[in-house]
């Protein structure tokens, strides 16, 4: 038999079958990390491309991980994120508890006026579908967390 240099084979494939089960404790671990990391990358690009007002809606985005690339995503400032994200349908607006709508609207000109009405059919509002985009715009940046917490697994269990 011609020795190779690799030692005895039997002690490779035990050191080998103990390196990969470090690995699979390890990544479990590094991927928790990865995906809490992630969850708040979609978490600021959801803050980032909310349009904002007051800001609320934008800053009350919540993003739990449940996965690899799985996301709960949820936020505090309801209806109005839903509203943004997915659109409504035309609708009447009547006062509620006033005895009549009142906005400020900026003609083309930039200047403001204030408008008042006793109804106003509202046409709707596109959806932005602000989970989707996000999720898009953030996606090589999760692969990358992934491959880094394989990596890092690899590490620590010596492959």
């Amino acid at each position: 038999m011609v020795d190779m240099g690799f030692g005895d084979s039997e002690d490779v494939l035990e050191g080998l079958a103990l390196n990969m089960e470090k690995y699979t404790e390890r990544f479990p671990v590094q991927l928790d990390i990865a995906m809490a990391a992630a969850a708040e990358l979609v978490r600021e690009k959801l803050a980032e491309i909310t349009p904002k007002r007051t800001g609320l809606t934008a800053e009350s985005w919540v993003v739990i991980p449940m996965g690899i690339g799985e996301f709960v995503i949820t936020n505090s400032n309801e209806p109005i994120a839903s509203f943004l994200s997915e659109g409504t349908s035309p609708h009447p607006i009547d006062p509620v508890s006033a005895r009549v709508l009142h906005w400020v609207s900026i003609n083309a000109e930039g200047a403001a006026g204030d408008v008042f009405a006793m109804h106003v059919e509202h046409p709707g509002t596109q959806p932005l579908d602000l989970e989707d985009v996000a999720m898009l715009a953030v996606e090589p940046m999760i692969d990358d967390l992934i491959d880094a917490a394989d990596d890092a697994a690899a590490r620590e269990a010596g492959l």
